[in-house]
């Protein structure tokens, strides 16, 4: 079904009678609570008045996915058109809720796809796609860590070409005197936002991660409390909203649920939080007190709905609002002038090629992931040793792989490539010896290791048995970052590389990428070492410019046949 751009409005009724128009509002106090009646001059009952109410419709980590996720595209067609779709559910909100409708995202958008236009421009690329989110409706959102993975330069681009209408949030970074300071005259991120939706006067904050300085390339951007980078933040930011007399608070957060629900327990007074970061489709909204938490899944899979009720005494009323999540498939409506706008939109933007043959399944989700992200490991080894690099293994940090869906068996394209692999990271060589490497992969043997490989690192050629039941690593810690080792770990129960025991004085030389390299998610035992790019140009804070990609690892095993080739290496536990 396809919904026009503008929502229908319902018609208008005809004049009531004279008796109505003399009707009166009475409260009628029952319990805590209060009911709001109409009774007209007769003194007789009549149909109680509706409460106020403001829809919430939900994204989170949809990383500008608006074709959606090819796995669930229809037989026959191209794309599923997922943000039309997301348009057509709004319109369809309005026409039962003119005016009280507000759409949401919870921040990582700048991602996939889309960054990757033909021409190569990723500062136009981002843009543009802040720009559709806008063109959408969307009301007020928040950043992710996705947002910096270009710098913080190339987020203050894109965010000062929004417009007046979609309202960007966060609290707690500390953005003066950085890259992402507000040019004259501009607002990039606002801290705070209050919105008349529904009768409902609701304040809105955003908060980030503070995993990003981990994770992404912030740059000179910081948190405004390294100690307490969210609870403090969101204290000030709730109290504030308060004062300046909302209703309601909803916070839009890019933590993940664990530490929603954190949030929740630590500070009181925020109503809902509109999470996002961990992916998850939450069916029954989570309560924590007077808190409720929600998330939308990711990629536009699913649209949330929040029914906030108002009290007649003021507040939320918890006991009649309602969270709904919806599936955006097929059978959502389709907003045809967001649809159109889309078509437009991919013009500018690259196409498929064929690049080979796909002979097994490649499967991107769940504990399987790991399967490929081993074969894409042994990709880059291969990869260096063509190149003239005999390296003795290889190691890629998982959350690089950024697919999650099964590809079957068939052609390949080099779009299903940057799909997985969309970050444009540079290979590197790392010089290290026995104890260092053991050290690193200290870093890898976390509780849920268990028997599934690779929660954190893809390996090739190299082999780690841990025991979470011995002390783990622990950093130091300065500002957020890590500055050293604080206590070494004892997890490593048993390092091998080729099948060969690791020794503590021999030097090993590994293959990974420049995200890794400069200790990121972590592993910071990598930038301390000798690093050079696969050119044999040092490696410096160009990070390795115009080098090979993991992409172009990957590609080149898909065009040789390699990749699809079993996997004989010992599995890393």
């Amino acid at each position: 079904m396809i919904v026009p751009s503008q929502p229908h409005r319902r018609a208008a009724s005809g004049a009531p009678p004279a008796s109505v128009l003399l009707a009166l509002l009475t409260v009628l106090a029952t319990g805590c609570g209060a009911a709001t009646t109409a009774v007209d001059a007769g003194g007789a009952s009549a149909v109680p008045a509706q409460p106020k109410r403001c829809v919430l419709l939900t994204t989170n980590d949809s990383e500008a996915e608006f074709d959606g996720d090819p796995a669930i595209v229809p037989r026959g067609e191209a794309t599923l058109d997922t943000l039309a779709r997301v348009v057509g559910a709004r319109a369809a909100a309005e026409i039962d809720h003119p005016g009280s409708v507000l759409l949401l995202e919870a921040g990582d958008v700048l991602q996939g796809r889309y960054m990757q236009r033909k021409d190569g421009d990723r500062g136009r690329a981002a843009r543009e796609t802040l720009a559709m989110y806008e063109a959408a409706g969307y009301d007020l959102g928040t950043i992710g860590n996705h947002e910096f993975d270009a710098g913080p330069a190339m987020l203050a681009e894109a965010l000062a070409g929004v417009g007046a209408h979609y309202t960007l949030l966060n609290t707690n970074l500390a953005r003066a005197d950085t890259t992402l300071a507000d040019p004259p005259g501009r607002v990039l991120l606002h801290e705070r936002a209050m919105r008349d939706c529904g009768g409902l006067k609701i304040g809105f904050f955003g908060v980030l991660t503070p995993s990003t300085r981990q994770i992404s390339s912030m740059g000179d951007v910081r948190f405004r409390d390294s100690d307490d980078p969210v609870h403090g933040p969101a204290r000030a930011a709730v109290a504030a909203l308060r004062e300046a007399g909302a209703e309601i608070v909803v916070a839009i957060t890019h933590l993940g649920v664990e530490h929603d629900l954190a949030l929740a327990a630590a500070v009181d007074g925020i109503d809902v939080i509109v999470g996002g970061h961990s992916h998850t489709p939450i069916k029954e909204w989570l309560r924590v007190g007077q808190t409720f938490v929600t998330q939308s899944g990711s990629r536009f899979s699913w649209l949330g709905r929040i029914d906030l009720i108002g009290r007649a005494s003021g507040g939320l009323d918890t006991e009649r609002s309602t969270w709904k999540l919806q599936p955006v498939d097929a059978s959502s409506p389709v907003d045809a002038a967001t649809r159109e706008r889309l078509a437009t939109f991919r013009a500018a933007y690259a196409s498929g090629r064929v690049i080979g043959s796909r002979s097994v399944a490649w499967v991107l989700t769940g504990d399987a992931r790991h399967e490929y992200g081993k074969r894409a490991a042994r990709a880059v080894a291969h990869f260096a040793r063509q190149h003239g690099v005999a390296v003795d293994g290889a190691m890629l940090n998982s959350g690089g792989l950024r697919s999650q869906r099964i590809f079957e068996p068939g052609p390949v394209l080099d779009l299903d490539v940057k799909a997985i692999h969309p970050f444009d990271n540079r290979l590197v060589v790392v010089d290290l010896d026995g104890r260092q490497l053991r050290q690193a992969m200290e870093h890898v043997c976390v509780e849920d290791h268990g028997e599934a490989a690779g929660r954190r690192v893809q390996l090739a050629d190299i082999a780690v048995t841990c025991d979470v039941s011995k002390p783990a690593l622990r950093y130091r810690m300065a500002d957020g970052a890590i500055v050293g080792i604080k206590l070494p770990g004892e997890r490593v129960r048993e390092l091998r590389i080729g099948g060969a025991l690791v020794e503590p004085g021999r030097h090993y030389r590994i293959a990974t990428n420049d995200y890794m390299a400069r200790g990121g998610s972590g592993h910071w035992q990598l930038s301390q070492v000798q690093r050079r790019c696969l050119d044999d140009r040092p490696f410096g804070e160009e990070l390795c410019p115009g080098g090979a990609t993991v992409a172009d690892a990957v590609s080149a095993a898909v065009s040789d046949g390699s990749l699809d080739q079993p996997l004989t290496q010992p599995a890393a536990r």
